[in-house]
């Protein structure tokens, strides 16, 4: 087992997530079967790196894993472990997604209906109605 994989089990890195828009739905991403809740459905995001603030992990993972950097990306809030951002995809994303297929297969954009389509990592038809300002 990597060293990386011993530490990561053991203090459970902190990570960054992202709600993206665009035009009233969000962004999700489904999971390639080699990495973390394989097949599933998620957000842009990832590990933070030393050194690195959230925001900076944030912008950083959108870049990697879509290709874009979004605007307007402010806090939706934080856990010991996982702090949430939300933000905007200026463009059409079937325009100008660069998606990294080594992370994720698919893209998709969701309303707060549409969610349930998907198999998703836990909690996130709740973050889609909050990002998109309905009750929960």
């Amino acid at each position: 087992m990597k060293l990386h994989s011993i530490i990561f089990k053991k203090y459970k890195r902190k990570v960054a997530l992202v709600v993206l828009t665009y035009n009233q739905k969000v962004l999700i991403l489904k999971r390639s079967a080699n990495g973390s809740h394989p097949n599933k459905w998620g957000f842009p995001g990832g590990g933070i790196d030393h050194g690195e603030t959230p925001k900076q992990a944030a912008l950083r993972e959108c870049i990697e894993e879509i290709g874009i950097k979004p605007k307007n990306l402010a806090k939706l809030g934080a856990n010991d472990r996982i702090t949430w951002f939300k933000g905007e995809i200026l463009c059409d994303p079937s325009k100008c997604l660069d998606l990294d297929y080594n992370e994720h297969t698919e893209w998709k954009l969701v309303d707060s209906q549409s969610i349930y389509d998907f198999e998703t990592i836990k909690g996130m038809p709740e973050l889609v109605r909050i990002v998109l300002h309905e009750v929960v």
